[in-house]
């Protein structure tokens, strides 16, 4: 029951950041003009995403760990 919650809940996480991301690449925002700014800001939500997906995983594990409990 947990692991389920969890995986719903990962779901709906990542469907909603790429509603997001999606609505952001429409247009080119117009404060970052310069290349090397733009491509640090690309680099840090590649990470920022990685660290989600670690955060996302460690929280099905508690949820597969707390079904095991139960």
């Amino acid at each position: 029951m947990f692991t389920i919650i969890a995986c719903v809940a990962v779901v709906a996480i990542a469907v909603w950041t790429d509603r997001l991301s999606d609505k952001e690449m429409v247009g080119r925002p117009a404060v970052f003009d310069d290349d090397l700014i733009r491509q640090s800001i690309v680099l840090v939500r590649r990470d920022l995403r990685l660290i989600a997906w670690v955060l996302a995983a460690i929280l099905i594990l508690l949820g597969i760990i707390a079904d095991r409990i139960r």
